[in-house]
């Protein structure tokens, strides 16, 4: 379900929300303060009692008026673009997609070893050993430090846009900012296609593909392309049906090293760390091909528990979909 997580930065409409609930507003201690919504929690909670946790953290979404200006339903502010259009690897405005850049060749930043800018303050509220030199990272996405599995694929399409923007200035002798544009533009095109090719497919079935004209040409150019279409996505899709992504997440995920050094922990207890990614014995290469070696989950309405009671634990809050189901209305 990476890639499925991946997508959904350029398509999730309540994307501030996201936002505001990763950050460090404590609506348990702070319950009067705008946007806060906390749950109380009874005593003999069958989990959270064992934690000793009466509140449940919860921040609401920045509200804003409908797109026509008239008065309505509360809606939410999206600071996403809503193209397939790779933001996810660089951003969705210009600060963003600037501190990413590396200002030479076309290239975006990366470490002497290849792997993504450091998050040097630790804003993500990484779980880092004791070794220095080991920290999270910074992408498009900032979700990109969640598990070492987004990491790693964030960490894929940055190595793929530094091969493609290095072979363009080879080939072409462009300036950097013409190299960069340009594998830009590659790189999107390619997270498109896998998105329809591979992914969506697996998703809605063969027959749908076709039905709703969604199955890429075989060869050719798409020429149906409407101006007048709104690129929007629907806050109902994003808050309530794109959640069924979830549950195909796996209660374990898979490492497979150099010699079957197999390993296969309980994702919280993977959640925020970087350290997989600097194992020589492995490293990405063994993320990998846990990846592609172990079978998502079904499509259907169960939720492993690492998600739903393990996800944002250490913030004091939980993956609370229903909560924010209610909040987008």
């Amino acid at each position: 379900m990476e890639f499925g997580q991946f997508i959904s930065h350029d398509i999730q409409m309540n994307a501030l929300s996201k936002g505001q609930y990763m950050s460090n507003l404590n609506c348990c201690r702070f319950p009067n303060r705008r946007n806060c919504f906390p749950i109380p929690l009874p005593s003999n909670d069958p989990f959270y009692s064992t934690f000793n946790r009466t509140c449940m953290n919860f921040v609401r979404a920045l509200g804003t008026t409908k797109l026509d200006c008239t008065l309505g339903q509360r809606q939410q502010l999206n600071m996403n673009t809503h193209y397939l259009d790779g933001s996810a690897v660089y951003g969705s405005n210009k600060a963003t997609a600037d501190s990413l850049r590396q200002f030479s060749g076309g290239r975006l930043k990366s470490t002497n070893n290849q792997l993504l800018s450091k998050d040097i303050p630790n804003a993500s509220s990484c779980i880092l050993p004791a070794n220095p030199n080991i920290k999270c990272f910074k992408a498009g996405d900032p979700r990109v430090n969640q598990q070492p599995a987004l990491m790693a694929l964030q960490t894929i399409w940055m190595k793929e846009h530094n091969r493609i923007a290095e072979k363009l200035t080879q080939l072409n002798g462009w300036n950097d900012e013409k190299a960069y544009q340009e594998a830009r533009k590659i790189i999107g095109a390619m997270i498109q296609h896998v998105t329809y090719n591979e992914y969506l497919p697996h998703i809605l079935g063969d027959q749908q593909m076709i039905d709703l004209n969604l199955k890429p040409k075989a060869s050719g150019y798409f020429t149906g392309y409407d101006q007048t279409t709104k690129p929007q996505v629907r806050n109902g899709f994003s808050a309530a049906a794109f959640r069924f992504g979830h549950s195909m997440v796996r209660q374990r995920l898979a490492y497979n090293g150099p010699l079957h050094s197999n390993q296969s922990p309980l994702l919280h207890n993977e959640f925020l760390k970087p350290n997989k990614l600097y194992d020589a014995n492995g490293g990405i290469s063994s993320i990998t091909r846990g990846l592609y070696e172990e079978f998502s989950q079904k499509v259907d309405r169960k939720i492993t528990k690492e998600l739903t009671e393990r996800l944002f634990e250490r913030t004091n809050g939980v993956e609370n979909h229903l909560q924010r189901g209610r909040d987008h209305g």
